[in-house]
């Protein structure tokens, strides 16, 4: 029994661990998602950076230009602003009537210094408090078509669009030449430029990621683009190196955890051994003296109460036939002998049963054997009764034997079953000693008991 207790001990704290080997597995595995995303996004933005420093090259760059380009003139400006015109046309033309004025108003704040019109009235503008204001134009474009103005420092352009009824209204103090910034941008490598919605250098293609900026005054788009075969690459590496880190630590916890288990249970079984043997006698000589006839080695009736009675078809009653008069004719060491020897008959023939020593010569058993086998133990052990009780008597005035009593029903409780089995019993008493009767065979029984 101490040996279950410690065996019970050692899985338990085998489980613990591996409890903890699996939690600190798991939690490698997360530290190792959590890392790789972490490296991957630095890589990934170093990656970028490499784009974007590009661009905040061409920036730096443009800006610079920006100083010492000259104010163009009049043709320049007004090239660069019948652009923007020519753009907002294009807007409109996609743009769905529902909710033209909302959408005209979201693009236009993209601008600087410009009105939509319409019936000489401002419908969109890059200044909210310009919208509804009546305006008078200047030169008449429903006339002339597209028309010009140079008041004084400030450039006017006016361009009717038939399709929407519509005047775009634009003006601007431009200072520098933006077509000589283009040229300079054209000049650049790998450099994508996108304006007005067209291609003017380079086009996007699959497979590639793109950083843009803009240049509003002309709506032109410029960027790089780095290939996503990059990203994966690095991804792919970083994956391989971290998974054979990680797993490398999970191999070593493993060896390391199976070790201390290993080494646990032969130290402690090394050092408790014989203190474990010792324990496990005592506790099963205590337990036997505890639920087993000294004597006998059978259980005691206490054991009763425990058992489950459901898991036995038959119950039987065993009484020894003149045990009294081998106690008062050869002593009591004879009779205790005989009783030794009856328990051990007992545990032979009934080897997976539940035998009891009721008290005195009396004996239950708990069985599921058929009639037939019973009555054929019963009247073996008769036999070996007789053998056993010639080895100290010659005369055999009376002789020992079983008299028995059964009763076949599982769904009885043990105090139905012992009655019906005691009357069986005590049917076989009155009759012919040394039988065998069940009650349910029983025909007639008269019981004259005081």
């Amino acid at each position: 029994m101490i040996k279950k207790i410690f065996r019970n001990i050692f899985i338990i704290f085998s489980f613990i661990l591996t409890l903890l080997y699996l939690t600190i597995y798991y939690t490698l595995k997360k530290e190792q998602e959590l890392l790789s995303n972490k490296i991957y996004l630095i890589k990934t933005q170093s990656i970028m950076n490499e784009a974007s420093d590009k661009i905040y090259s061409l920036n730096t760059i443009i800006n610079n230009l920006k100083k010492y380009i000259q104010q163009t003139n009049f043709n320049s400006k007004k090239l660069l602003l019948k652009q923007k015109a020519e753009n907002i046309e294009y807007l409109i033309d996609i743009l769905d009537k529902k909710d033209l004025n909302i959408k005209l108003q979201q693009y236009i704040s993209n601008f600087e210094n410009i009105n939509i019109i319409k019936n000489n009235q401002i419908i969109a503008s890059d200044n909210l408090f310009n919208i509804g204001k009546q305006i008078k134009l200047l030169c008449n474009p429903l006339e002339y078509g597209d028309c010009y103005k140079n008041n004084k420092q400030t450039l006017l352009y006016y361009r009717y669009i038939p399709k929407y009824n519509l005047i775009i209204n634009t003006y601007s103090s431009l200072k520098f030449d933006y077509n000589k910034i283009l040229i300079f941008l054209k000049s650049i490598p790998n450099l994508i430029l996108i304006q007005n919605g067209k291609y003017i250098k380079g086009k996007i293609k699959e497979g590639y990621f793109y950083i843009f900026d803009e240049i509003k005054k002309i709506n032109l788009f410029y960027g790089f683009g780095i290939p996503f075969n990059k990203f994966e690459k690095s991804a792919n590496i970083l994956k391989t190196e971290l998974l054979t880190n990680v797993n490398t630590k999970i191999f070593f916890i493993f060896i390391f955890t199976l070790v201390i288990v290993v080494l646990l249970y032969v130290i402690l079984y090394l050092y408790f051994r014989k203190t474990i043997h010792k324990l496990d006698e005592t506790f099963l000589i205590l337990t036997n003296k505890a639920i087993k006839d000294t004597l006998t080695g059978l259980y005691k009736r206490d054991i009763i109460s425990e058992i489950d009675i459901k898991k036995y078809k038959t119950f039987l009653i065993l009484d020894l036939d003149n045990f009294k008069y081998i106690n008062d004719t050869f002593g009591h060491n004879i009779g205790d002998k005989v009783l030794q020897e009856l328990s051990n008959l007992f545990k032979e023939y009934f080897s997976n049963d539940i035998i009891i020593r009721w008290g005195g010569d009396e004996f239950l058993i708990f069985t599921n054997k058929s009639k037939d086998n019973i009555k054929n133990i019963i009247s073996i052990i008769n036999e070996k009764l007789l053998d056993i009780q010639k080895t100290f008597d010659n005369k055999l005035l009376k002789t020992l034997s079983l008299s028995v009593g059964g009763i076949e029903n599982k769904d009885m409780s043990y105090e139905e079953r012992f009655s019906k089995a005691d009357l069986a019993l005590y049917k076989v008493k009155k009759t012919k000693k040394g039988n065998i009767l069940f009650y349910n065979d029983l025909d007639y029984v008269k019981i004259n008991k005081i």
